[in-house]
């Protein structure tokens, strides 16, 4: 028997309509991309009525019988009447899904039809190369609206941009379901490994 090229016992594990999607292991910079984004919600969260998780909580979709269930980056949870044994029967009200380049498609086209088809009300596309994130929020026909793309240009590309673009440069993300709470990218993003 020939041994396999990775250890499959450390990979996150999926099932969308029965079929397995094996999720690699965190990277460092997924991981405190992950840790920044957890710890904005959560202190924001603090003696708030809702709850900010990572993707150790399974996210139960298709009723009790079911094994479909993901495992978003991070996902906040308003309704805690849903929860049980397994995990959380139900949609998130926010989900954050943080790019890897094994994930991407998955992430921008699996994930984002089944946020849509779940309920999720706001879905968040986090690119760690690119210090970006697409702001994704569910309309009254329950399609996903792209609302917002925020990034931190780089010292050369703002001087690049015009006046007027300047002007309105932003690099603050402010989730729908929390109209009080700002998130600047640079806390997300800036970081460094060296």
């Amino acid at each position: 028997m020939s041994e396999l090229p990775y250890e499959y016992e450390n990979y996150k594990e999926e099932i969308i309509d029965g079929k397995i999607y094996l999720m690699a292991p965190a990277t460092p910079s997924h991981g405190i991309t992950m840790a920044k984004l957890f710890l904005a919600f959560g202190n924001y969260l603090e003696d708030k009525p809702c709850l900010v998780f990572s993707d150790t909580l399974g996210i139960y979709y298709s009723g009790n019988k079911s094994k479909d269930h993901i495992k978003p980056d991070v996902s906040i949870i308003c309704d805690k009447t849903k929860f049980s044994k397994r995990g959380y029967e139900g949609a998130p009200d926010l989900t954050i899904e943080i790019l890897s380049r094994g994930t991407m498609d998955y992430d921008k086209t699996i994930k984002l039809k089944l946020y849509e088809k779940m309920g999720v009300r706001e879905y968040w596309i986090v690119d760690n190369e690119n210090k970006a994130i697409d702001q994704y929020v569910l309309n009254n026909e329950n399609k996903f609206d792209l609302i917002r793309s925020v990034s931190i240009v780089e010292d050369w590309e703002y001087e690049m941009l015009t006046e007027e673009q300047k002007q309105i440069y932003n690099t603050i993300i402010k989730p729908t379901i929390f109209n009080d709470l700002e998130i600047d990218l640079h806390y997300i993003f800036g970081w460094s490994l060296e």
